[in-house]
């Protein structure tokens, strides 16, 4: 590496001088006026001046333009020269700088006696696959096209069903020699498996599988710009790729580009769009017709060269897999995005309760407003799911499915369309959509046989060969007809000689990243323990398994973990953050904030680090460091809710209560769903005297957590104990406080206080008497002598009145 980049620099120093180079080689005219000429004399009366001859033999203007062409050609062949001498690979040995727009880079390039992918390496664009040049007569030679799915993603080539279908097919006909080659591309869509067949088309191909659907709306995404380039550019860059000069030049540019990068960009793996394009129904039915369109064409030229051709639709996981963006009706007015809004927080807390039905009611009402809502139908799928009513549950998966805005998964359009094209053109269909369906609970594609979003399990490619199986054999396809038994075929895959796992190490990441943002977190940690099997030091997978432990609160696992982090990566500002977060959570203050420094060292500002060191400054009383720690997290992220609620906190504990209102106001700005603050600013204005106001802000905690002690309590001891006839409702007094009592099991003091309130409230002073003396017995001595002045009260028939809640 050294040597290369040593290389490429030289290249980078030799272009700054090529012009003083070519001034060396190119001859000067004696007329320049940087030349000092002979002076000229006046001539004196009387007197002759001899004549000047003037040099008569200057090259001609030919002449010179050829010697600097040929002075700089010579330049370039010594520097090429030079570059291949130091090892500089050329670009086209590298990779494909045409991502496969081109069709000028084969997927394919031989090696003796075979065909072997070009540039095959792990993780790479196509599997390592090789076939013979000279097919052989007994031969059947056929090719899988498809994306990552078919490609084997995120196992290997062995794992594929490609190479299961080979596997089997020689077992069934020893008489013949079978060459099943998986020429899969990771992202592949139709546009490029169009050009892959072009280049296929020269190999002999007796059978096509055609296997894609999924990449119809990310390859656009991605690619649109190379597949507007021309192809006379192409064909220029291509030519240039073959150059030493303009690969080192190539790998140059790219390692100063490179440079600015932060340590942070060092772990983002993701396999994701860097920008996220949402698409419109009417979108979406162009893309689809466009798939139809150029898979009809591959179809077409394949049979036209006596290619025979079978065609499978694609399944996905619709059960297990939330749509990755939603789109809100944009018509609807300021009213009508609050009805939506209402609808669908009501259906999402009574579906977290399993109260199905009711919850379905509200995403139906939610649904009415704003129908193509994606995540709408996902939830109410699973309510159907939840009601045990299958078919509504299957199809409602499926619309969520298709009304997804930014599609990672085929719509069923395009299934739909595979199967016409299949009909119309005569492939061979095999419909594993249905099949999969058909072998998932009750119709349910889910986790069972997909690995994530689109990717078969390994029992998922097994199932894909067996069924190609049966349809080439019954198609009469491969010769003599053989026998189908699933437990012939199952027994050949068991002695199958596959490697236990081939998986890339930064896929297995990436998985887990995609498993994690759809909130399957359990999932999503496997995958990241697989890719650390792999690679131990992985930091994006380490990194990421230790923030999913301490989401889950299993700090003694996340422990040792981070400091293993921080051993590796010390410069790393994230994975100090989260080693000093542990340590807070221990109590280990000192350490912790030893660790938050350090986060500040390496990244200047940081907001997290400056709020957490405020949380540590107000535990070790330094109240005015604390306060300072939130307003430099709130300079450097003016958004950040939780500096902001952190603030507003303190500030109420000092009893300045106009000021923690106003934080709290501003964190609901940026948070609206902000419980905490939404509790908090309901006290600070029931202490300013506000009790109207702080009814309305426990109301709303209350439509976001239903079931939250702290907001039942606080609304419950409003109702009962306010002044104000607006407020005052001692029957949901009672009721509020008797769920809170009931959530804490009759053990919480303070509950059990305001379940006092309440029954005294509504003049039932027994009951009160009864609770009271139960929380005074409950109570820390410190608070007993209150709760025992009230208790008097209630024996003396007297209820409470704007006293402070407990």
């Amino acid at each position: 590496m050294i040597k290369y980049r040593f290389f490429c620099n030289m290249i980078w120093q030799a272009f700054q001088n090529s012009e003083k180079i070519n001034a060396a080689f190119t001859p000067t005219s004696p007329n320049r006026n940087n030349f000092n000429m002979p002076s000229q004399q006046k001539q004196k009366p009387g007197k002759t001046t001899a004549k000047i001859k003037h040099n008569t033999s200057e090259p001609a203007l030919w002449k010179k333009i050829l010697f600097s062409a040929l002075a700089t050609l010579a330049f370039f062949f010594a520097l090429e020269l030079a570059l291949w001498a130091g090892g500089v690979a050329l670009l086209v040995d590298r990779e494909d700088p045409f991502r496969g727009f081109s069709g000028l880079i084969t997927v394919f390039e031989p090696q003796g006696n075979v065909y072997r992918t070009r540039l095959p390496k792990p993780g790479g664009t196509f599997n390592d696959q090789s076939f013979q040049t000279a097919k052989p007569a007994n031969g059947v030679r056929l090719f899988t096209l498809g994306g990552s799915s078919s490609y084997g993603f995120p196992w290997s080539a062995p794992v594929a069903f490609t190479a299961i279908l080979g596997d089997v097919l020689a077992a069934a006909h020893p008489q013949r020699t079978i060459e099943a080659v998986n020429a899969s591309g990771v992202s592949y869509a139709m546009h490029r498996l169009n050009l892959v067949a072009d280049e296929l088309f020269r190999y002999e191909p007796d059978i096509f599988i055609i296997y894609s659907g999924h990449n119809e709306f990310i390859e656009p995404e991605f690619f649109n710009a190379l597949k507007r380039r021309s192809s006379a550019r192409n064909q220029a860059e291509y030519l240039l790729a073959h150059s030493r000069v303009y690969s080192g030049m190539h790998a140059l540019l790219n390692t100063r580009n490179d440079q600015p990068a932060t340590l942070d960009a060092k772990f983002d793996e993701r396999v994701r769009r860097e920008n996220t394009r949402s698409y419109l129904p009417a979108e979406k039915e162009a893309i689809v017709e466009e798939f139809r369109w150029r898979l009809q064409r591959l179809v077409r030229r394949a049979h036209e060269r006596g290619i025979k051709v079978v065609v499978c639709t694609v399944p996905c996981n619709l059960r297990d897999w939330r749509p990755e963006l939603s789109l809100i009706n944009s018509a609807l007015d300021e009213a009508g995005r609050r009805q939506w809004e209402q609808a669908l927080r009501s259906g999402e807390a009574r579906l977290a309760r399993r109260e199905y039905a009711d919850a379905l009611v509200d995403f139906q009402r939610a649904a009415e407003l704003s129908p193509h809502h994606a995540m709408t139908h996902y939830f109410m799928a699973q309510c159907h799911e939840g009601l045990a009513q299958w078919q509504e549950a299957q199809q409602a998966y499926q619309r969520a499915c298709d009304e997804d805005a930014s599609p990672s998964r085929r719509l069923s359009k395009i299934n739909q369309a595979i199967r016409e094209v299949a009909e119309e053109e005569g492939a061979l269909l095999v419909d594993m959509d249905q099949i999969f369906a058909a072998q998932s609970p009750r119709g349910l594609v889910g986790f069972n046989l997909i690995e994530d979003y689109v990717h078969p399990t390994p029992t998922g490619h097994q199932e894909i060969a067996w069924h190609l199986w049966q349809a080439l054999e019954r198609a009469g396809w491969i010769g003599e007809t053989a026998t189908m038994q699933r437990e012939q075929f199952d027994a050949i895959v068991k002695q199958r000689a596959t490697p236990d796992s081939q998986a890339n190490p930064s896929w297995l990441f990436n998985q887990g990243v995609i498993l994690a943002t759809q909130g399957r977190d359990d999932l999503a940690m496997e995958k990241f323990r697989q890719a650390l099997e792999l690679e131990p030091t992985h930091g994006g997978a380490l990194g990421n398994l230790v923030s999913l432990l301490l989401k889950q609160g299993k700090i003694d696992q996340a422990f040792p973990l981070a400091e293993k982090l921080v051993e590796l990566y010390p410069d790393y500002p994230n994975f100090q953050t989260y080693l000093a977060l542990i340590l807070a959570s221990k109590q280990e203050l000192t350490r912790a904030k030893v660790h938050f420094e350090n986060v500040l060292r390496l990244r200047a500002g940081d907001p997290v680090a400056h709020n957490q060191l405020g949380l540590i400054s107000e535990q070790q009383g330094d109240e005015i460091a604390a306060a300072k720690h939130y307003e430099q997290a709130l300079a450097s992220y003016g958004a950040f809710a939780e500096a902001r609620y952190n603030l507003g906190k303190l500030r109420f504990t000092q009893g300045r209560y106009a000021e923690a209102q106003a934080y709290f106001e501003q964190a609901l700005a940026s948070q609206p769903d902000y419980l905490a603050a939404l509790l908090y600013l309901g006290m600070a204005q029931q202490e300013l005297g506000n009790d109207l106001a702080a009814q309305a802000q426990y109301e709303k905690a209350l439509a976001i957590a239903p079931d939250h002690v702290d907001v039942l309590n606080n609304l419950a001891w409003l109702l009962a104990i306010s002044n104000d006839r607006q407020i005052r409702n001692p029957a949901e007094a009672l009721r509020l406080a008797r769920q809170a009592a009931e959530l804490t099991q009759y053990k919480g003091y303070r509950v059990l206080g305001t379940l006092a309130a309440a029954a005294a409230a509504t003049g039932d002073f027994a009951e009160a008497v009864k609770w009271q003396t139960r929380a005074v017995e409950l109570a820390p001595a410190g608070e007993a002598a209150t709760l025992k002045a009230r208790l008097k009260r209630y024996q003396s028939g007297q209820s409470l009145q704007n006293e402070t809640p407990d």
